[in-house]
């Protein structure tokens, strides 16, 4: 049951460390074409923000709140990042799992949005994601914004009398090849273009270098990088054992808590437009189990098994500062790699050892909830990991509590 609060602790410390502000420097553009200095609290936002908040300096107390019909655009200067106000129709249907198994009414949404620029040009590409999470791709003649225009795109559930299925609409191929159309190849390209953004991207950018004659070259988002990180962990882990069941090692017998190194690596793997804020952590590690005690018959038991463990966390880390906290959660999965010792001694008879667990489990998995620290390449982590231990027997189980120490190098 130590899990439980533990685990309310983890939500509390995630839902504490993810509403602190993180403002950075920016450049606001309102609406008389004027330039504005100062910060914005960027949050790189996987659903596009209907506000932003805006500080002159970072010692001001007053924030000011803008929203795509007060400002013309604003711009983000690390990432170099691009948000401008336009107004344009789009169909906003959710396309979920759950909204295609049966025929939706459709949702259309004709108000003033900030869209993210990825490329500019003879014509500008945009990216804009709805409240639902869904993506759209939107297109303009560069120096006309009235003419931004959706890349329609719809996924639905259709039926009809006799059968149903999932329908996938591509009008966007056709918007594009008629908008190349003076660059036979691009066109050709745009008629079956996936509704990818590194694909529409590339189709852009070409259609706007061929158009370069003595001009400015036009401009791409640089691709963000992945952000896979590679390291080594060291640490000790702190365990104690909950032996039941009928058998005379389990009922009635006490064990003694232990301690055993932990060693391995792991990958970093950042997933989203969230500044590293979130991330699946991947482990491989070694690690050590030994149990010694005294069975209800007063006969000591010596256990000692070597595992390997890979384990998955999904992690959230706080996105600012030279100390960063960060929570996790996650399972494992533990491989018995050897057997030391699986021994009780008779204390009666004939006083011989024999196996103390018949046939010990080879799979050990565990549940995982730590705390920590990121500063600079190093990682410092509390962690608790509860797993149902070594005993494979059916009416005899093992629990076993750890809590770990653990730090990280990140290279």
């Amino acid at each position: 049951m130590r899990i439980i609060p533990l685990f309310l602790f983890l939500l509390l410390f995630v839902t504490s460390i993810s509403a602190q502000r993180n403002y950075v420097p920016a450049v606001i553009t309102n609406l008389q074409g004027d330039s504005l200095r100062g910060f914005i609290d960027y949050r790189n936002w996987n659903i596009a923000p209907s506000e932003i908040s805006f500080k002159t300096s970072l010692s001001d107390d007053k924030v000011q709140h803008f929203g795509p019909g007060d400002i013309r655009a604003f711009r983000i200067a690390e990432p170099d990042e691009t948000n401008v106000s336009r107004q344009i129709r789009m169909d906003v249907t959710r396309q979920d799992i759950q909204a295609l198994t049966a025929p939706v009414e459709r949702v259309f949404q004709d108000t003033l949005v900030f869209i993210r620029v990825l490329v500019t040009g003879t014509y500008n590409l945009y990216v804009y994601t709805d409240k639902n999470a869904r993506t759209h791709y939107i297109y303009e003649a560069s120096g006309k914004p009235e003419s931004a225009t959706d890349l329609e795109h719809v996924v639905a559930f259709v039926s009809n009398s006799s059968t149903g299925g999932i329908y996938e609409g591509k009008t966007y191929q056709q918007q594009l090849s008629t908008l190349f159309a003076d660059f036979p190849s691009v066109a050709k390209r745009a008629s079956h273009v996936a509704y990818r953004e590194n694909n529409l991207v590339n189709l852009f950018e070409e259609y706007n270098h061929s158009k370069v004659v003595n001009a400015k070259e036009p401009f791409v988002k640089k691709k963000e990088k992945a952000g896979v990180l590679f390291g080594v962990m060291a640490g000790a882990s702190f365990n104690s054992y909950k032996f039941s069941g009928p058998s005379n090692i389990f009922d009635g017998s006490s064990y003694n808590s232990s301690t055993s190194p932990i060693i391995g690596v792991f990958l970093d793997v950042p997933f989203g437009r969230n500044r590293g804020q979130f991330v699946l952590h991947n482990e491989v590690f070694y690690k050590e189990v030994k149990a010694d005690g005294t069975a209800r018959d007063k006969s000591p038991v010596n256990l000692d098994f070597s595992y390997l463990q890979i384990s998955t966390m999904f992690r959230y880390v706080y996105p600012k500062g030279v100390i960063r906290p960060f929570g996790d959660i996650g399972m494992g999965n533990s491989f018995v790699i050897s057997t030391k010792e699986n021994k009780i001694i008779r204390t009666s008879g004939s006083g011989r050892a024999v196996d103390a667990i018949d046939g010990p489990r080879k799979l050990e998995q565990s549940i995982l909830i730590g705390l920590g620290v990121l500063v600079h390449k190093l990682s410092f982590e509390a962690r608790y990991a509860g797993s149902n231990g070594m005993s494979g027997m059916v009416n005899n189980s093992v629990t076993i509590d750890s809590y770990q120490l653990i730090v990280g190098y990140r290279f």
